[in-house]
């Protein structure tokens, strides 16, 4: 009799632990979890490799021809493209290039409105392949209209080269906290908090701290412009409104005879 109650009672610690009571309340806590903490990885990483899909589908580019464009091999990108891997700043700038299209068309599609909020905990971020430095798109994904705006953190002794971008492109940086020393075009600056430099970006450029605590910075990308961009689409205005002008002089010399007639025959008629 003593020996069955021991028996039976690691029967009930089983059955209070209940598997199936405990396993569904963790898939919700999971899901639950994994809602709140995909949402802030979603936001923080962004799912590069949907919108890299969806680019180079529309401009009917295979793996094989976005890699010799962009010089990313076909299983990089491929593995991008499946979300297997997330592209550091470097590779997500040649990819971009490949493609033709700003930095930001690869992070999200363009939202509407001319009204937009992108609260905090929208923000994503990319970093360098060592993580030396972390990126922060300011503005909403995706939108031409929008300036890009990137709040650039370098740790350190942190250094990224960054590869050349379109031709004509140029950056803003601004300089919070920190030292930063830039190089673009055999020309070198050495930059501290307040310092502001506009330099050409479409040629290999180099950020370096050489400083002792964090570097932050803010960069403005600054493209040159495109025929039948979005913003020039999206704004016909000045274009009809420069138009406008010639009918108004033609309609204005037109109308000039009809007016003179009238003071030419008061001019006869007090000559009179």
């Amino acid at each position: 009799m003593t020996k069955t109650k021991p028996s039976r009672q690691p029967g009930r610690t089983k059955e209070p632990a209940a598997p199936s009571t405990t396993a569904g309340p963790r898939r919700s806590t999971a899901s639950a979890t994994g809602s709140a903490g995909g949402r802030k990885r979603g936001e923080a990483e962004p799912n590069v490799g949907a919108y890299l899909r969806l680019l180079r589908h529309e401009r009917g580019l295979s793996l094989a021809d976005l890699s010799a464009t962009c010089g990313v091999s076909r299983a990089m990108l491929s593995q991008i493209e499946q979300g297997r891997s997330s592209p550091s700043i470097a590779l997500g700038w040649k990819i971009a290039n490949g493609l033709g299209v700003p930095f930001g068309a690869l992070l999200g599609e363009p939202g509407e409105g001319d009204f937009v909020v992108q609260r905090a905990q929208q923000t994503r971020e990319v970093f360098s392949a060592d993580r030396a430095m972390r990126s922060r798109p300011l503005f909403p994904s995706g939108d031409r209209r929008v300036p890009e705006l990137y709040e650039l953190t370098l740790r350190p002794g942190g250094i990224e080269d960054a590869h050349a971008h379109e031709l004509g492109t140029r950056e803003l940086l601004y300089v919070e906290a920190g030292e930063l020393t830039v190089a673009s075009g055999g020309q070198r600056a050495e930059l501290g908090p307040g310092d502001t430099l506009f330099f050409r970006a479409d040629q290999p450029h180099r950020y370096a701290n050489p400083g002792t605590q964090a570097t932050r910075c803010y960069l403005v990308m600054c493209y040159p412009s495109r025929p039948g961009s979005d913003a020039e689409q999206a704004d016909p205005a000045p274009a009809q409104a420069q138009a406008s002008p010639a009918p108004a002089q033609a309609q204005a010399t037109s109308e000039a005879p009809v007016s003179s007639a009238p003071a030419a025959s008061r001019r006869r008629a007090a000559k009179r």
